[in-house]
Parts: structure tokens; C-alpha cells; sequence
């Protein structure tokens, strides 16, 4: 039987409060049952009478609810899907029960007295549950999900077909937030991707008397104050909204900018461009990732890439940018034409990037602190261990490709285009496998990309000619562009809403040592071992990312076929 055909039933016992003393005979069992041609909804049908006042419905089902989540369970289990798709459907009330994360997480267990009692994200009573809930409800897929009304001595019908067509979620409001997180991460995460271009510059004029591990701590100070800051600025970002983070991050920014055009010693660069940049990117580099999954639920994954794409813009246009900057002006105008550049752009974003509205007459719930026990989700935690070793390796190429094309003795004005082809390339690596990630997972796309974007990083020195090292760029920079890209779908499948913007900041935290200390190894190895250590090294710490990709899916899923 085609899957699309298939349907299911499944006999909850009846349990009722004490206190029910009216109303018709209660019924010994309910009954749920659904059929996959409608698929998040499923319909909880009274087998003996057809004719139920509401009250007599309200007190007696309320208290069977965790019977209810079982039968989903089961459901979810026979059907293969998780049983946070399911909307239960009570037509004899025409009421719909509310769904989101799943039916545990909302009606964990019932009290004699017929309470549904939640985990604080939801919770509704027998008086209460009526009310609050219309007569007409939306399935996540945007199809009206509507009950029959009952008659008094009539029978339930069963409920309408879904309506195949769907509600775009690229609203107006949700396009905005998306421009806007492009301009962020342009200004920031393009500009820290173009840092190959600094440390070649550096290198040679500025600070020609330091070793390229030193200069590149310069730049991983950057990346590490970007990331591990953003662990409070999650805490920031539930507290007080992205608003107010962007324009505090966009001042930064720009200050840092001009201040760093004032330098002259290695220890004012690595203030101003590595301490005060990098504070002033992690205070805008989280909000995107923090507000986009609040817009986007079924194109998460397309959002996210589309988003990460402003990274790959800026990394190619800053290091062409700067190459010319630094041919035709002094270092210190250079650096503030890019501040200057970055001006209008920093400006749309701080008016863009705004929360979700509430539906019209809806209740403002009261702000409550961020939930801070996310900290200690076993699956976020195995995931930043994850990304912790692949950003170990990961912008080791981005660093270090320039120097690489120049030690070949090759045509030195075209190495500084191989991070611009990099950059240029992850741009699609960042947008398709987003796609692919919707349709078949974000955590099977991630392993994926970090396998064999570890395989290409130890190819690295084989390719050796202008060419080749062309190709390699920009293979290894769709590769690389994918782990980019998804990485924020696979912490969005792992928490509710309200934790986004905290659980990210984990997960930033976590990989932010690796960010640090990277490079500064890379460098080292750079001295001892040349670019075959250098390329073995970040390929090997792929490979283990990839691998510890491979223990939390299967730990999600033990299917070897599965949408995870």
C-alpha cells in the first residue's frame, strides 16, 4: 500500500475526574485515527456518543492526555515521523488541541482534578481550553485544519481534506530580516573571512619583522572574542530583542575600523582588530541566527543559506577591495573606505532586523529570563563538540591560500584572487545544500559537507599551478560554505524558539577556542612541517568533526535512511 494511503487508529482508555456527575454516559475508551493524505492532523473521535456538551468533553478529556501523547507516540513510531507533526483534532467539540513541540512537552500528566499540566511553555484547563483555542486552526503546513459542528443529536462528520496549497513564509517582514542579516553578515563575517588578505599585507609591510604565526593570532583573537562573547550575547539577545544588539554592534564595528587605520605596533593592531572587531561582530553576528528560524519553519534551511551567502559576498568583494585599496592608498585610508562601505549597510540592518509581531488582539505574554538549562542539552553539546573540531581546521585555508599561491613563486597579483574564488564559490556552497537540508536533513548535509571538505583540505598541496589551485579554491569553498550554512538548521532541530538566541550562544562559545588557537597552530605547523603539515592538519580535524556528526545522528536516529 503506497505510504500516501496509509491510515491508523489507535484506543486510548477513558480515565475521568471524580467530580463528573452530569453530561451523557461517558465512553470507555477514545479513539485516535488518521490518515497520512492529511498529514499533521489526526482526529480524536468519541465512539459512543455523538452528542457532547462541551463541558462534559472538556472535563473528560483534558485528563487523558497523557494517554494521548502514548498514542502518538506509537503513531510516530509505526508511520516513521516524529510526533511533533501531529495536530489533534477533537471534531465533536470543534476544538483543536494545541500543537508545537510535540504533545509531551505541552500535557506532560494530568491531576485528579483534570488540569493539564505542562513544562511552563504551555498550559490549559478544562474552564480555560475552550476559550482560548478557535474554532479553526492552521496546520504547520498553512492548510486550514477545521472541525464539523455538532447538532444536537447529529453525528460527527469526519473533518475536510487540507487544502494542498501553503502560505509562503517570505513575507514582507520575513524578507526584510533576511536583507538585513545578509548586510550583517557582509560586514562581518566577510570582512573576518578576508583576513588572508591582512596577513599577506602584514607580512611584507606593516609587520614584515613577526613570524606568520603571530600575525595570524591577530585575526583568531578576532574570531575568538567573536564567538565566545556570544554566549552572553544570547543571554542578551532573549533578554532584551536583536534590535538594540545590532545597532550596539554596528557602532563597534566602525570604531574598530577607524581605530585600526590609526595603528602602527603589533600590539594596537591586535586591540583594535582583534579584541574591539571582534566584540563588535559577535554582538551582530548572532542575531540572524537567533531571529530567522522565529520567520522561517519549513525553509529554514533555504533562509539560513540565503542569509549566510551575505558571508560569501563580502568574501570575495573584500579582498579584491583591499588588494586595490592597498595598491592605490595608505593603509590607513584603505581601512576607512571599508568602514565608509559598510556605513549604509550597517544602517538598513539596524532597522530591519526586528522580531516577529504578535497576531492582532493576541495576549503579550510577560518577558521571561532565558532558560539557561540549555546549557546542558547532551545533543547541543555533543554537536558544539562537533563544530569545535571542525572550525579547528576550517579557516585554515582562508588564511593561509594567498601566501601558499605566492610561495610557488606564481603570478602574485592573481593569488590574491584564490580567497576571492574560495569566497565566490562558497556562496552556492552555502544556498544548495540549505535546500538539500530541508528535504533530507540538516545533520546528514553536515556530515557530508565535513567529510568531504576534510578530503579536500589534505589535497591541498597537489594543486600547483594558478589553475589548479583555482579548482581546488573553489571546490573546497562550497565544501566548506555548507558547514557554514547549516550549522544553524542543525541547533534550530535541536531547540524550542525561545532558545535560539541562548543555545547558538553555546554553541558559538564552544567553537570559539577552536577559532582561537587554530590558526596560531596552523601558523606553527607552517614553520616546521610547511603547507603538507599545515593542510593535514585541517583536513584531520574535518574528518573528526565529521565523525562526531555521525554518533549524534545516529544517536537522533539509529535509521541508517532518515531524515535527521
Amino acid at each position: 500500500m503506497p505510504i500516501e494511503q496509509q491510515s491508523w487508529q489507535y484506543s486510548i482508555p477513558a480515565i475521568y475526574p471524580a467530580n463528573i456527575t452530569s453530561g451523557p454516559v461517558p465512553p470507555t475508551s477514545w479513539s485516535i485515527r488518521g490518515n497520512l493524505r492529511r498529514r499533521t492532523r489526526c482526529s480524536l473521535q468519541h465512539p459512543v456518543n455523538s452528542c457532547c456538551h462541551w463541558k462534559f468533553l472538556s472535563d473528560s478529556i483534558v485528563p487523558c492526555l497523557s494517554q494521548l501523547a502514548r498514542g502518538i507516540d506509537w503513531a510516530a513510531s509505526v508511520l516513521n515521523l516524529r510526533s511533533d507533526f501531529f495536530r489533534i483534532w477533537i471534531p465533536a467539540a470543534n476544538v483543536a488541541v494545541k500543537e508545537t513541540h510535540g504533545i509531551h512537552e505541552i500535557f506532560d500528566m494530568a491531576d485528579p482534578d483534570g488540569k493539564a499540566i505542562g513544562n511552563g511553555h504551555e498550559r490549559a484547563s478544562s474552564p480555560t481550553l475552550a476559550e482560548k483555542e478557535p474554532v479553526s486552526s492552521r496546520d504547520d503546513t498553512g492548510s486550514d485544519a477545521v472541525g464539523t459542528d455538532i447538532e444536537e443529536g447529529g453525528a460527527p462528520q469526519p473533518p475536510p481534506p487540507a487544502k494542498e496549497t501553503t502560505k509562503s513564509e517570505f513575507t514582507p517582514a520575513a524578507i526584510l530580516n533576511l536583507i538585513g542579516s545578509m548586510c550583517i553578515l557582509f560586514c562581518s563575517v566577510g570582512f573576518s573571512v578576508a583576513y588572508g588578505t591582512f596577513q599577506e599585507y602584514y607580512s611584507q609591510t606593516l609587520l614584515s619583522h613577526k613570524s606568520p604565526s603571530q600575525i595570524a593570532w591577530i585575526g583568531s583573537f578576532a574570531l575568538f572574542i567573536q564567538f565566545s562573547f556570544s554566549l552572553p550575547v544570547g543571554y542578551l539577545n532573549d533578554l532584551l530583542g536583536p534590535t538594540i544588539l545590532v545597532r550596539i554592534g554596528s557602532v563597534i564595528i566602525l570604531f574598530a575600523l577607524f581605530m585600526t587605520s590609526l595603528c602602527k605596533e603589533y600590539y594596537q593592531f591586535f586591540l583594535a582588530q582583534g579584541f574591539v572587531l571582534g566584540l563588535g561582530v559577535a554582538f551582530v553576528f548572532l542575531p540572524p541566527f537567533a531571529i530567522l528560524p522565529r520567520y522561517f519553519i519549513r525553509s529554514r534551511g533555504v533562509a539560513l543559506g540565503l542569509t549566510t551567502t551575505g558571508a560569501s559576498i563580502g568574501g570575495v568583494i573584500w579582498p579584491i577591495a583591499l588588494r586595490n585599496l592597498f595598491s592605490h592608498l595608505s593603509f590607513g585610508w584603505s581601512v576607512r573606505v571599508c568602514a565608509f562601505m559598510m556605513l549604509p549597510l550597517l544602517l538598513i540592518a539596524s532597522f530591519t532586523i526586528q522580531p516577529p509581531k504578535p497576531p492582532p488582539g493576541a495576549i503579550k505574554p510577560p518577558k521571561q529570563k532565558p532558560d539557561l538549562s540549555v546549557a546542558k542539552k547532551p545533543m547541543l553539546l555533543v554537536l558544539g563538540a562537533a563544530l569545535f573540531m571542525n572550525y579547528l581546521g576550517l579557516f585554515t585555508p582562508n588564511f593561509y591560500v594567498t601566501s601558499y599561491t605566492i610561495s610557488l613563486a606564481l603570478d602574485p597579483s592573481m593569488a590574491f584572487y584564490m580567497l576571492a574564488i574560495m569566497n565566490g564559490s562558497s556562496l552556492f556552497g552555502r544556498v544548495i545544500p540549505g535546500i538539500l537540508a530541508d528535504k533530507y536533513g540538516a545533520f546528514n548535509v553536515m556530515i557530508l559537507s565535513a567529510g568531504t571538505s576534510g578530503v579536500v583540505c589534505m589535497c591541498w598541496t597537489k594543486a600547483q599551478s594558478i589553475a589548479s589551485i583555482g579548482v581546488w579554491a573553489a571546490v573546497y569553498g562550497f565544501t566548506s560554505g555548507a558547514i557554514i550554512g547549516v550549522q544553524g538548521s542543525c541547533a534550530a532541530a535541536l531547540l524550542k524558539p525561545e532558545q535560539y538566541g541562548l543555545g547558538v550562544g553555546v554553541l558559538m562559545g564552544i567553537w570559539s577556542i577552536a577559532a582561537l588557537i587554530g590558526e596560531p597552530i596552523s601558523g606553527a605547523l607552517l614553520d616546521k612541517y610547511h603547507y603538507l603539515g599545515l593542510s593535514l592538519f585541517a583536513g584531520l580535524a574535518l574528518i573528526m568533526g565529521m565523525v562526531i556528526l555521525i554518533i549524534a545522528r545516529f544517536n537522533m536516529n539509529s535509521k541508517l535512511i532518515a531524515k535527521v
